[in-house]
Formats: structure tokens, C-alpha cells, sequence
């Protein structure tokens, strides 16, 4: 991977997982190599752990971070529909990267958000993050993603594992 700028940027969700996916197979070729030419420990002890972190990064930001599997070019159709609203660089970059699909978190990631937007700017935020971001996204249309499902034997998925139930 080759450095083109530095400076103070910010990357979304999206960028670190792409950079961190595209590392990981790179990681696991070097760790193959370095196996085949039983080399030095400390190397591949560190290559190991450099990969169990990416491989846990990646899993941590796909279950915290739904949208971070969105397409640069929809992410591109969001920003479109947002350009006409006066929001700051790092508004913009917690939008993407929170997808939020409430108004009532509009207010805690935009300053002075009461004063500078109309109600309907916001729902419009709302309605393209669900419609660019989280596309995929069961019931986020109706607001009951992440509702128990009641399973046949009258229990909840999220009620206590099978392991501590009593056999009957």
C-alpha cells in the first residue's frame, strides 16, 4: 500500500474497512512466505497478531457499523442529496458513518441543529441514509430492526442461552 497524501483527514467507517480488508489477504501471503522460510519468530508472532487484530476489526466494524459495507458510488448519491444543506466536514463524516434514521440523533451530531435546519431538511436526512446507507437493512423502513423474534416455545432470541435453561 503507498501513502499518496498526509495530513489531517478523516476516514469514514467504509475507508477503513476497505483498507483493512484489502490488508488482510497480503497479511496472510506474508505469513504463508514467512512459515515456508522458518525465519525469525518475532515475525511471524507479530504478523499473527497483526491479522487476528484486522480479522477482529473487520467483524467489530460490520456488526456495529452496518453501512460500512455500502458502495462508494452510493455513498457518493447520499452526499448528492445532502449537498444543498450548509453541514460541516466532520457532521457529514458522523452521518456516514452512524447512519442515523432517527431525528432525534440529528441533534446530538449536528451543532445547533434546531436553529439551522427545518424539520422536513431533517427527515430528508433520515429518508436518504435509509435510502443510500442502509439499503439492505430489514424493517429499518418501520423503525422495529432489532426486535426479539418469539420463537415457537414461546421464548425470545435474545432470552438466556440453551446452555441455562431448564430441561423439562
Amino acid at each position: 500500500m503507498k501513502i499518496l497524501q498526509v495530513g489531517p483527514h478523516f476516514l469514514t467507517n467504509q475507508e477503513v474497512y476497505s483498507i483493512v480488508k484489502q490488508e488482510i489477504p497480503d497479511l496472510r501471503r506474508r505469513t504463508k512466505r514467512l512459515d515456508q522460510l522458518l525465519t525469525s519468530r518475532d515475525n511471524r508472532e507479530g504478523l499473527a497478531r497483526q491479522l487476528e487484530a484486522d480479522t477482529k476489526l473487520l467483524k467489530w466494524l460490520e456488526n456495529c457499523y452496518p453501512a460500512v459495507g455500502t458502495k462508494r458510488a452510493t455513498v457518493d448519491e447520499f452526499l448528492a442529496g445532502i449537498a444543498d444543506l450548509e453541514l460541516a466536514d466532520d457532521e457529514v463524516l458522523q452521518l456516514i458513518n452512524l447512519a442515523p434514521v432517527e431525528t432525534m440523533y440529528l441533534y446530538s451530531l449536528c451543532e445547533d441543529c434546531e436553529n439551522r435546519f427545518s424539520e422536513e431538511d431533517l427527515q430528508r436526512i433520515c429518508e436518504l441514509v435509509k435510502k443510500h446507507l442502509l439499503p439492505s437493512l430489514p424493517n429499518v423502513e418501520d423503525g422495529s430492526a432489532g426486535a426479539a423474534e418469539v420463537q415457537e416455545d414461546g421464548g425470545t432470541d435474545d432470552a438466556e442461552p440453551p446452555s441455562k435453561k431448564q430441561k423439562v
